[in-house]
């Protein structure tokens, strides 16, 4: 389990819950991560995605890897 909470002078903007959800079969190193982005000042405040990620790669990687899911998220809703 990993969370990432995002303030500014103090402000909640956004909190991050990700839990790794296991292997995606028993000898590969890739596994599936669950994760819900809290943002309370935006509609919809929550989105829930599911990421899957080489374990052997860094945790900066994943970060990058959810919020860059995130923003295409967050574009798909603007534009949709």
């Amino acid at each position: 389990m990993m969370s990432i909470e995002v303030r500014v002078s103090g402000e909640l903007l956004s909190h991050t819950y990700i839990v790794n959800k296991g292997r995606l079969n028993g000898k590969d190193n890739k596994c599936l991560y669950q994760v819900q982005h809290y943002r309370p000042h935006q509609t919809p405040s929550t989105i829930s995605l599911k990421v899957v990620h080489d374990r052997r790669k860094s945790f900066e990687e994943l970060i990058k890897k959810i919020y860059d899911k995130i923003n295409s998220e967050e574009l798909g809703e603007k534009n949709g």
